[in-house]
């Protein structure tokens, strides 16, 4: 998971979660779901920590994005605990089948109305996503990949597709 409005202040990008090699069959994702005691693995995200950090952000709103990628293989061990996103990405490079983002908002954390400021909580609004069958994944094109994630909106809220400049995703 990453804050896409976070370049402003941080600068860049920022990771709040990265885990690969999540089991096919770890249908849905708890809350409290430690990735290491399900087979997956946890890396380094952008607090120096592993495991999940919330997002609590405090200028203004800010999207966060969930982005899952189905591989032909386990990525092997080369990666350790203290991977970072860009090293993920350099280890899935041409082993990705199909991708699914979704995208939700968090408003500005107000501390004078927030019981704990210093919490990383979960979105306000949280949203349901159901995993296809296996038999379901297939390779897509660019085309195809923005045409249905246009599709995608979740129930309660709202969605946005944020389309690159170069026409792709």
């Amino acid at each position: 998971m990453d804050d896409l409005d976070a370049v402003e202040p941080a600068g860049k990008i920022w990771d709040h979660w990265i885990v690969w090699n999540i089991p096919p069959e770890q249908q849905p994702i708890p809350e409290g779901w430690d990735p290491e005691t399900a087979g997956a693995r946890a890396g380094t995200n952008d607090f120096g920590e592993r495991g999940y950090g919330g997002p609590s952000p405090s200028d203004r709103e800010h999207t966060y994005r969930f982005r899952l990628f189905a591989l032909e293989t386990e990525l092997g061990t080369d990666l350790d605990t203290e991977a970072t996103a860009a090293d993920l990405e350099s280890a899935m490079d041409g082993h990705v089948l199909a991708t699914a983002t979704i995208e939700g908002t968090r408003g500005r954390i107000q501390p004078d109305r927030d019981p704990d400021p210093t919490r990383r909580s979960a979105p306000a609004r949280r949203t349901r996503v159901r995993a296809l069958p296996a038999a379901a994944v297939r390779a897509r094109s660019p085309t195809e990949r923005r045409e249905s994630r246009a599709r995608l909106r979740p129930r309660g809220g709202r969605a946005r597709v944020r389309r690159r400049s170069d026409g792709v995703g």
